[in-house]
């Protein structure tokens, strides 16, 4: 059975018992405004973002538009090193390095 991040192509049911949860991910993703990668980390166990994303792919969540994704952001110049202090803590907070 072919399977890709973990759910089986033929079934469409995850390994990960969240993810067969629409309830549970529309509310993680839309009203509480988790991204892939915070989501993917409460499941655990290895799950990955691309994993999250065909969850919700297969119970036709949608996914933000770049300005609802960015809702909150205050974007305003600031010095370099604000700036690189700043990219990094997001990084660190997504998972994407340690």
């Amino acid at each position: 059975m072919p399977k890709r991040g973990g759910i089986p192509w033929n079934k469409g049911k995850s390994k990960y018992p969240q993810l067969n949860d629409r309830d549970w991910l529309y509310q993680k993703y839309w009203r509480e405004k988790q991204s892939l990668n915070q989501i993917a980390k409460l499941v655990g166990g290895g799950c990955s973002r691309d994993t999250v994303r065909y969850a919700m792919k297969h119970f036709d969540i949608s996914c933000r538009t770049l300005s609802e994704a960015q809702e909150g952001i205050y974007l305003y110049p600031i010095k370099r090193e604000d700036a690189e202090t700043f990219v990094l803590n997001l990084l660190k907070k997504e998972g994407v390095i340690k």
